[in-house]
């Protein structure tokens, strides 16, 4: 009798240990799946922000583009003058030239957050009376933007009033590219690379 008191309680000691194991396991794997749900979280997270937020091509796309909408606003702004006379970057503000999105707080900034300007050569200045064309500047281009930009394919109809672009990369003399000219008016990236330098200004001149 005295045995079997002793198996019984043996029996269910080992079934209580039994019951605990279980127990124990069966959090760890409620912990576990909760750590594989939290980390599949993060990670559907950055997908879905990684798609809604623009990624640096699709910025310098945008500042791309900006350029031709720069000059067309230009041009409709002036469509009923003789010339540009008067034209720079703080005329272009207060006319509304530059888009909401390009106008920070009274600073132009184009797409990649780089400081622009409108007017004549290098730093925007005020057009003369009787020039009959105008430059749109992006400064301090990384050499992936400078890149990017240099060689964007704009179409023919974008390209009309395009006559040159100037780049100053704080190495060489200003190199120009125009149409037919050496180097040609937008090349191809594999070119572009070969002027681009650390931090680039680029001109683009249309009349």
């Amino acid at each position: 009798m005295k045995n079997l008191k002793k198996y019984v309680h043996d029996f269910y000691a080992w079934l209580k240990a039994q019951k605990k194991r279980f127990e124990l396991e069966k959090l760890r794997q409620h912990k576990h799946f909760a750590l594989i749900l939290g980390i599949c979280g993060v990670i559907i997270a950055f997908a879905i922000g990684s798609l809604l937020l623009p990624s640096p091509s699709s910025k310098a796309k945008i500042a791309a583009l900006q350029v031709i909408t720069l000059a067309d606003n230009v041009q409709n702004y002036y469509r009923a003058k003789p010339n540009f006379w008067g034209l720079d970057t703080t005329s272009a503000l207060k006319s509304g030239i530059f888009s909401a999105d390009m106008n920070v707080s009274g600073v132009a900034l184009n797409a990649l957050g780089k400081p622009t300007l409108i007017g004549n050569g290098e730093h925007g200045d005020t057009i003369a009376p009787g020039v009959q064309g105008f430059d749109i500047i992006y400064k301090d281009l990384s050499r992936t933007q400078c890149v990017f930009l240099l060689s964007f394919p704009f179409s023919n109809e974008q390209t009309l009033a395009l006559s040159q672009i100037s780049l100053i990369n704080g190495v060489n003399d200003i190199i120009s590219f125009s149409w037919g000219g050496i180097p040609s008016l937008l090349p191809q990236p594999k070119f572009a690379k070969k002027y681009c330098a650390k931090s680039n200004t680029i001109i683009w001149h249309f009349e």
